[in-house]
């Protein structure tokens, strides 16, 4: 579920919407086509070790989009695009590990050269000829780690990696929910670049403190633009986000019965961008603290018979122009194991409270914008599982996504 909430900021300036039913239909045909190729080789020089190796991807989309809005008056709104997307990545990579007694290092490098082209043409028979560039990027990483002894170890890493858009994100089609509320792609979208680095210290063999920083150039994010009653999503390349991380996770043992697992990641975001070429937007510099954490809890009620309790919170976090409410959950699990551990019984209440609801504040010149999801989060599930086979043999894993396939969303 999904709704805008349109307000002004002052009380003499108040949109008056008019309210109006409307049917909406929309046909999609979307046609992706990925080829990935990969080679790599590893060899022994000397006490170090030489990985190598090279990947070729290509990407071909096909996207055709027909839509019509009527309003209960019979007014409608007509649309349709055609929107093709190529895209090739040449990527080869080199990294050297070398131990020396207590100190392990590997340093490495990337590079990746990207060519893409897109082609959209709307109702009225407009071409766009975007994106069309080409671009190559170099990604080196470097890791570090000092093993003090069997159980306690101190470990540096940092790396440079880019996030590129999904398919649909690159789509300049427009997409309407209803009459006051639509989504476009945006073709002129460029990846975003981060580069980070992390200082870990692991002790007890078990438990682990982090502390790292991230910057992240051309962030991608999706802003609203607001004309009059109408709002406009667009994912656009939101200036530059800066992470500041710390986070300790350990698990635990109470009793002999009640073990569990517990993390906890404070943390300071800073957003400096400039969208004021975007109606009702303006430049962003500021920050602010948020809070994550994950308890689990797990008791063994004998007989085989375990019970379990657990719970997740997000604290209240900015993005850009948005600002997040708090968000939390907490779930039960009861399990049984019968037959010698080949039928395993299990009894789970999921979101027991019902607290799983996103929302989400924007200020967009002088329109408030309040947005709110709710799914269905709160349920009661009964499974039941049974091992065929030898249970020493390894289940097979799933299929892993390529980075392509990964890059591909649904539309909600």
């Amino acid at each position: 579920m999904h709704y805008t909430a349109i307000l002004g900021n002052h009380v003499d300036n108040v949109f008056a919407v008019t309210k109006r039913s409307s049917k909406s239909q929309n046909n999609t045909d979307n046609k992706i086509d990925l080829i990935s190729i990969k080679a790599d080789y590893t060899q022994k020089l000397g006490k170090a070790n030489l990985e190598s190796g090279v990947k070729f991807s290509s990407s071909e989309t096909a996207n055709l989009l027909q839509g019509v809005q009527t309003a209960t008056d019979n007014s409608q709104i007509f649309q349709k695009n055609d929107f093709n997307y190529a895209e090739k990545i040449m990527a080869a990579y080199l990294s050297l590990e070398r131990t020396f007694g207590k100190i392990n290092v590997q340093a490495g490098l990337r590079g990746e050269y990207t060519n893409m082209n897109g082609l959209s043409i709307d109702e009225l028979g407009n071409r766009t000829a975007k994106p069309d560039t080409s671009y190559l990027n170099l990604f080196p990483t470097f890791f570090f780690r000092y093993q003090i002894n069997e159980n306690n170890s101190i470990g540096l890493t940092y790396n440079r990696r880019l996030g590129r858009p999904s398919f649909q994100d690159q789509n300049p089609y427009l997409y309407r929910t209803d009459f006051y509320y639509a989504s476009r792609g945006n073709p002129l979208l460029l990846p975003q670049f981060t580069q980070s680095v992390e200082l870990d210290y692991t002790f007890n063999g078990q438990r682990q403190l982090k502390l790292s920083y991230s910057t992240t150039a051309d962030l991608i994010d999706v802003i609203r633009i607001q004309q009059g009653d109408q709002t406009l999503e667009l994912p656009v390349n939101a200036g530059r986000r800066s992470f500041l991380n710390m986070s300790l996770s350990t698990p635990f043992k109470l009793f002999r019965a009640w073990s569990g697992y517990f993390s906890a990641e404070p943390y300071y975001q800073f957003y400096k961008a400039d969208l004021s070429r975007y109606p009702g937007l303006t430049t962003i510099n500021q920050g602010g603290v948020g809070f994550n954490s994950y308890l689990s809890n797990t008791v063994e009620l004998g007989k085989g018979w375990k019970a379990g309790l657990s719970a997740w919170f997000n604290y209240a976090s900015r993005s850009s122009i948005y600002e997040t409410k708090p968000i939390y959950s907490v779930d039960f699990t009861l399990k049984k194991p019968l037959f010698k551990e080949r039928i395993n019984c299990s009894l789970a209440m999921r979101d027991i409270f019902d607290t799983q609801k996103w929302t989400q504040n924007a200020v967009i010149g002088n329109v408030s914008q309040r947005n709110s999801r709710k799914w269905e989060s709160r349920g009661l599930y009964v499974g039941l599982n049974y091992n065929f086979g030898n249970k020493k043999v390894k289940a097979l894993s799933g299929k892993e996504k390529t980075e392509e396939q990964g890059r591909i969303k649904s539309r909600g």
